[in-house]
């Protein structure tokens, strides 16, 4: 694409870190911007997001969950989502009861059931693992108004055009959301960046962050929650730590359930349902197929290996 940011250009352009100047991330941010790649990204989600609430429109009073466009690629399905709350403390002692091993395999320390509490986070300390962070925009008034999409509504599309209008946005908003992608990686190459991201000097970090401003704004350094290593922790602290202040990890949680080691219902009965919401999802009728096909592959090899 011809407007692309070639970044071995702005590169050369990476200014020293004692100069009053925007630094790498704040100016590829501010090019970013500029082309108006962020405005073209957010307007065609937005657009993505007003046809499937279309195609929601139409399909809701339909008795059936599932729909598919063959000829379009596409399939509309309708699926229920349980929401409620989790008697962690009861189903990790539980879990631990029974699996013992499975359990601490399992286990992520929550940092928001310790971040209170200043004793509790010198105990961990030792067992963090190494901090990670990611950079994000913020906007001035300038960068505000020339991000601000237009959308269609598409309220006057049947089902063939809407889906005619999704495969026509769908590879474009991909490619600018990978074009976005490469953006923010490439902000973290930034010195500035990574100066910011383990300097402690308060004063020193506040000189640094006027370093990552720009006509539209500017770029921020967010940490991400921090993690710690959970297998050390039950060494050296043992379970009661793990079962009051962890919780399974979903993923690893779903897959024993899977393999059979673990029974769904055990786990359930610790679960208090609130609602039971419906959601809406519209995607590429191959990669739906492709998806299913690996459940069902997984499910098929965990059994295989319960068999042997």
């Amino acid at each position: 694409m011809k407007d692309m940011l070639d970044y071995s250009k702005l590169s050369n352009v990476q200014l020293d870190l004692f100069e009053d100047k925007p630094g790498y991330a704040a100016l590829i941010m501010e090019e970013f911007i500029r082309l108006k790649h962020y405005l073209k990204l957010k307007t065609l989600k937005g657009n993505i997001d007003m046809i499937k609430k279309q195609f929601r429109y139409h399909l809701e009073t339909s008795e059936n969950k599932r729909h598919e466009l063959e000829e379009h690629n596409l399939v509309c399905k309708f699926t229920t989502k349980k929401t409620g709350t989790t008697d962690y403390l009861s189903l990790n002692e539980f879990l631990y009861d029974h699996f013992g091993q499975l359990f601490v395999d399992m286990a992520e320390v929550k940092y928001e059931k310790i971040k209170d509490n200043n004793e509790l986070l010198e105990l961990v300390k030792p067992y963090q693992n190494p901090v990670s962070f990611f950079c994000a925009p913020a906007f001035n008034k300038a960068g505000k108004e020339l991000i601000k999409p237009n959308l269609n509504k598409y309220t006057r599309l049947g089902m063939e055009e809407l889906a005619t209008s999704l495969n026509a946005v769908l590879p474009k908003a991909e490619m600018y959301d990978s074009q976005y992608e490469e953006l923010k990686n490439e902000m973290m190459k930034c010195s500035i960046i990574q100066t910011l991201a383990i300097e402690t000097d308060e004063k020193v970090k506040k000189d640094l962050k006027r370093l990552l401003k720009h006509k539209y704004g500017s770029v921020s350094l967010r940490f991400n929650k921090p993690t710690y290593d959970s297998e050390e922790i039950y060494k050296k602290l043992g379970a009661d730590f793990l079962i009051q202040y962890s919780q399974p990890d979903a993923k690893l949680l779903k897959q024993n359930i899977m393999k059979g080691w673990i029974k769904e219902k055990d786990v359930e009965k610790f679960k208090t349902i609130h609602d039971i919401e419906t959601e809406f999802t519209v995607m590429r009728l191959d990669v739906d197929r492709r998806i299913r096909t690996m459940y069902e592959s997984q499910l098929i090899r965990y059994s295989l290996q319960r068999a042997n």
